[in-house]
């Protein structure tokens, strides 16, 4: 998706809701317009193994 000032202006979010339609024919870098929420998933640790039970 196409941002302003974060990453070169692009960004792949982990969700995006948004009606039935707004990226079709786009492209992959496509213009937010229409994008209702963003999600994304973050994690404190980057190691599976060190990540604390129940968070």
């Amino acid at each position: 998706m196409a941002v302003e000032k974060y990453r070169s202006g692009r960004a792949r979010p982990d969700g995006v809701l948004a009606p039935v339609g707004t990226f079709a024919g786009t492209g992959e870098w496509a213009d937010p317009t229409g994008v209702l929420m963003v999600l994304e998933v973050t994690s404190p640790s980057t190691s599976s193994s060190t990540a604390t039970p129940g968070r």
